[in-house]
């Protein structure tokens, strides 16, 4: 008689366990159901049978009969019938792994549409407070093979209307694609977001802690100077608990739109370079298991049309954190050389503290509705130092700047602000001047 062991059982059952996404969950459900129970109906007739057997091997027992042959026959049908059934759901999951993978690589290199923006309200002393859509994003994304990406970034900024009165402007951003060389490198071109000062954290508005951006990305490094280049990025790991990424480029660089005592006019338009000189910029971030990360960019080219003086620029950032405790911010210089051969130096930076408070108390008001909702108390400090680029002697600007707010969120991507700005200047204004205000914002990132 042959018999069919056990772990048959258990094969199958490990066969329909897998990732059934082609058959309903319920189906696979009731068909194991059905299997289960007819393995233990033959259970119980093999032992039955099995002591049947065994009493006819005694000296004084009867023949085997007819009977018991038939019974026999029956469970042999029946152990067939139920290898049958494994066999088939074996099949099954074997063909639906074959459309998952298949999907899953279509999946790969399909193309991701997301978006993110932010809504603020502004109420400085010496204006009239408005609201301001300050930016909406359109990001698409995606992969094509295994070493190919692309990455473009459409801002849409104060809700704009091109060709009408209301005013706004619509900015590419980033558009790039990357291939990748091996396992830690990628050779990038196209419009590329440059590296300098801390950018994944100042860039994209509704991740920011406060409302507004801070000083040094106005005066001295804008936060949206992006330029046309190529170059290399990659990142490997140190030991297990550091790794190290880095971005090198070759771009045209600032031009001579830099104003007496800030940078914001320098990047040049798109597919133009006002000198033959290319500028060079790169930064190294090392980045802890913790989420700390420190960064150290520099910049290097010349920004006049002849090409003769040159403007160097050196970064520092990082973020810090220690238990409900984070700490952001960058420092931030250019050096631009005058006619005279002095240079006009531009320093500034700031320094942002983040406290998470415990979202226990609200989630109790909320209730189950809102299980990532969290909440933080923040506060900054801003300072900017700027010499004027056509006379030595002349004043510098200074600018400085308080903010303490609160950061409110019931989803990890819907973004709740409230600030209170207390802004001072000498020399001349920079950005605010004196004027203090209220700020709040709603962004999200989808």
């Amino acid at each position: 008689m042959r018999t069919l062991k056990p772990m048959a059982l258990a094969i199958g059952l490990a066969l329909a366990c897998g990732p059934l996404l082609a058959t309903p969950a319920a189906d696979i459900d009731a068909r194991l159901s059905r299997m289960e129970a007819r393995w233990d109906r033959i259970e119980a007739e093999l032992a039955a049978l099995r002591a049947e057997v065994q009493a006819t091997r005694a000296p004084d027992a009867p023949a085997i009969t007819p009977a018991l042959n038939a019974r026999v026959a029956t469970v042999e049908d029946a152990v067939s019938a139920v290898r049958g059934d494994l066999q088939e759901v074996a099949s099954s999951v074997s063909v639906q792994r074959e459309l998952i993978d298949a999907r899953s690589e279509a999946e790969s290199r399909s193309t991701t549409l997301s978006s993110y923006g932010t809504l603020v309200y502004n109420d400085f002393q010496d204006r009239n407070s408005a609201f301001d859509a300050s930016s909406f994003e359109l990001v698409v994304s995606g992969q094509p093979s295994p070493r190919v990406s692309f990455f473009s970034e459409i801002e849409f900024e104060r809700a704009a209307a091109v060709g009408g009165r209301r005013g706004g402007e619509v900015l590419l951003e980033q558009a790039y694609v990357d291939l990748g060389l091996n396992d830690h490198w990628s050779f990038r071109a196209g419009v590329l977001l440059m590296p300098f000062g801390n950018k994944s954290v100042d860039h994209f508005s509704p991740v920011r802690e406060v409302v507004a951006q801070p000083l040094s990305a106005y005066a001295i490094a804008p936060s949206d100077w992006a330029d046309n280049g190529l170059g290399l990025v990659g990142g490997m790991p140190i030991n297990d608990n550091w790794s190290m990424e880095f971005s090198a480029y070759a771009v045209a660089g600032l031009g001579s739109g830099i104003g007496e005592y800030d940078f914001r006019r320098g990047p040049q338009e798109f597919g133009v370079d006002n000198n033959n000189n290319k500028s060079f910029i790169g930064r190294a971030a090392f980045n802890h298991t913790s989420g700390s990360v420190l960064g150290v960019a520099v910049y290097r080219g010349a920004y006049d049309d002849a090409g003769d003086l040159g403007l160097n620029g050196f970064g520092l950032d990082g973020v810090f954190k220690l238990g409900r405790w984070r700490w952001t911010g960058e420092l931030l210089g250019m050096s631009a050389q005058r006619l005279d051969g002095s240079h006009a130096e531009a320093i500034g930076g700031y320094v942002r503290t983040i406290f998470d408070l415990d979202p226990g108390a609200l989630k109790r008001l909320t209730g189950e509705g809102f299980p990532e909702l969290s909440w933080a108390l923040v506060h900054e400090y801003d300072h900017v130092r700027l010499e004027s680029l056509l006379q030595r002697e002349a004043p510098s600007h200074r600018e400085w700047k308080n903010v303490i707010g609160m950061l409110f969120s019931l989803q990890h991507n819907w973004i709740f602000k409230l600030n209170r700005e207390f802004s001072g200047y000498s020399g001349a204004p920079v950005v605010n001047g004196d004027a203090d205000a209220w700020q709040l914002s709603v962004g999200y990132v989808f």
